[in-house]
């Protein structure tokens, strides 16, 4: 298990030596150890009695094998190469034999844990203003897998900062939140922006015996980015994939879909009896009972998994978009300024007239509006994981809107042409936090599911920067982001590039956690798409899906 034991001790009893940001220090670790997956026990203003008394009852509850994070902020002093952490009444009860020191913690920590990994983050100074004379210190064991980690250096001060909290604890946590880092590496990262931001004056220092410092990480989201197998499709080109209990269905410019699960290197054909000389299948989308396609020539097809039939009607339109909810209501759209919404039971359809909903907000003038309206593309679809009445739309003329099918009103319908032109993709999280969207230039937006405000704009490349393969290498190329998928467990968000990338995001501290890069070569990667479970995805290049696992 992962646990922690945080401190911070702001009010010591002579007011010279109050400090404004230890409680703050403290509050800020915890949150991150908290969201990192530790079981954190946070107090703080603690006298000698108490700060002993926590500390032990601490190390009680730490068994073998354990992770375990020890954090103080403070005052502190050293003397003779040991390090005492002082308690806020430490003037009267301060003990140099009995005082909690960081050779003890160390000692301690490592009698209840000697295999687990082991850190100690000091924030305290480690300078002697007030006791010139110390017994000898008692030796320190071999701590075996062990890190300790002062915010300065021997015989210095530690900054308290400006702000609501010091230098260190604040780039501790800023480094902590990246993915990818062994603990060596946060440590070394957190030290350059301290010493950046002192000018040398207060300079972190370690010392540790880590068997291993690759082996323990603060990353918390596993993501699939292991190579399984690559899967040749029969289709020269795929645009979009989906999942159904664990079986993956990948559609693209063939009447054929292909159709393989995550254990199994068998791959099989579905076959959409669409007229494949002339169209492509386009997207895919299903509920609990059905899966539903759509091609750029006017089809719409159902597969139904519990009879495995496949039923196909075309229409003299096309089409580029669906998604569909667990009532088995369709909404298709594509190059039309109408929305399709199609009851997949009664095969009955009617329209949603964009023009005069959505386009006439954009613009008022007639002339123009004819124009959006003749040219006007609706690119994704997608429905609210938590409410399957709220369907959420977009495509060309910068359009990205939200409608409730059941009261007939939108939730948000973007009035700008500043932040983007095109949506790509839509996608809701499962808890039915957030939404996203990608667009061009490299942007993917993070949206609040209730109140559609945006959260985070994430900025990719704004051009193609794999420009060695162009003919000409000085020109430009918009970074298309064509596909975006929250993870089942709506921690993360991957959204996929023109760069032959998809870039995985943490969507609580909006960093990146990892990037698959699948060519050399700038190519669209139009869709990929996760398990039920999310410790599987594939992604679709040209001709080929790739497995990926944990």
């Amino acid at each position: 298990m992962k646990k922690a034991l945080v401190i911070g001790n702001s009010s010591y009893r002579i007011d010279k030596e109050k400090l404004k940001n230890p409680i703050n220090d403290a509050k800020k670790m915890e949150s991150i150890l908290t969201y990192k997956g530790f079981n954190v026990t946070l107090t703080s203003d603690l006298n000698e009695k108490d700060l002993d008394g926590v500390f032990n009852k601490f190390v009680d509850n730490v068994n073998e094998g354990d992770d375990v994070i020890f954090f103080f902020a403070g005052h502190g002093i050293e003397d003779r190469d040991t390090n005492y952490l002082l308690s806020i009444d430490y003037k009267e009860n301060f003990d140099l034999d009995t005082s909690l020191t960081v050779d003890k913690i160390q000692n301690r920590l490592y009698q209840k844990n000697n295999s687990g990994f082991k850190l100690i983050v000091i924030d305290a100074c480690r300078n002697n203003p007030v006791y010139a004379d110390s017994p000898l210190p008692q030796k320190t064991k071999a701590n075996n897998n062990t890190l300790v980690a002062f915010s300065t250096s021997s015989g210095n001060s530690a900054k308290d900062g400006n702000g609501s909290n010091s230098y260190y604890t604040a780039s501790l946590v800023e480094t902590i939140k990246e993915y990818g880092l062994s603990i060596s590496e946060v440590f070394s990262i957190t030290r350059n922006k301290v010493i950046e931001h002192t000018k040398f004056a207060q300079v972190p220092w370690e010392y540790g015996s880590l068997q291993d410092n690759d082996k323990f990480t603060f990353d918390n989201i596993n993501i699939p980015i292991k190579l399984k197998r690559i899967i040749k499709s029969k289709s020269q080109i795929s645009y979009s994939i989906n999942n159904f209990d664990d079986t993956f269905f990948v559609a693209g410019n063939s009447k054929y879909l292909d159709v393989f699960d995550i254990n199994s290197s068998v791959v099989t054909s579905l076959n959409t009896y669409v007229d494949e000389s002339h169209c492509s299948i386009e997207k895919l989308a299903s509920n609990n009972e059905l899966l539903v396609f759509i091609s750029d020539a006017g089809h719409i097809g159902v597969f139904n998994f519990k009879t495995q039939k496949v039923s196909t009607h075309q229409y003299d339109e096309t089409f580029f978009s669906i998604a569909v909810n667990n009532g088995n209501l369709a909404i298709v759209g594509g190059r039309l300024n109408q929305l399709k919404v199609l009851d997949l039971i009664s095969n009955t359809m009617s329209d949603i007239d964009l023009k005069s909903e959505v386009l006439k907000t954009i613009c008022n003038n007639k002339e123009q509006l004819d124009y959006l309206s003749s040219e006007f593309t609706i690119m994704t679809s997608r429905f609210s994981k938590k409410d399957s009445n709220i369907v959420a739309f977009g495509g060309s003329n910068s359009v990205f809107c939200v409608k409730n099918l059941a009261t007939g009103k939108y939730l948000y319908l973007n009035e700008t042409t500043e932040l983007f032109t095109y949506t790509y993709c839509i996608d809701f999280s499962n808890d039915g936090r957030f939404a996203a969207t990608t667009h061009e230039d490299g942007k993917a937006i993070l949206w609040d599911a209730n109140t559609f405000e945006l959260i985070h704009l994430f900025q990719v490349n704004e051009n193609v920067k794999k420009n060695q393969f162009f003919e000409f290498t000085d020109e430009k190329h918009s970074n298309h982001l064509h596909h975006v998928r929250f993870l089942p467990n709506s921690m993360a968000m991957a959204v996929s590039t023109s760069e032959s990338e998809v870039i995985f995001y943490d969507i609580t501290y909006m960093t990146m956690i990892a990037r698959l890069d699948l060519n050399i070569e700038a190519l669209n990667i139009y869709t990929f798409e996760f398990n039920s479970s999310g410790d599987n995805m594939v992604i679709s290049l040209n001709n080929k899906n790739y497995l990926f696992g944990n």
